[in-house]
């Protein structure tokens, strides 16, 4: 019993890792999706002036 339970908290551990691990990589990649479009959004507006 008490060695499921360790691998039950084992497990929990790594899904709670490896779900931040991807909320990072998705909210960094969101951030330079949207700062890429906004500096070239920029840089549309001074080439169209």
């Amino acid at each position: 019993m008490e060695r499921y339970s360790y691998i039950l908290s084992v497990g929990t551990i790594i899904k709670q890792y490896i779900g931040n691990a991807l909320c990072d990589m998705f909210y960094q990649k969101l951030f330079l999706r949207i700062a890429y479009s906004f500096c070239h959004g920029k840089r549309a507006d001074k080439k169209a002036r």
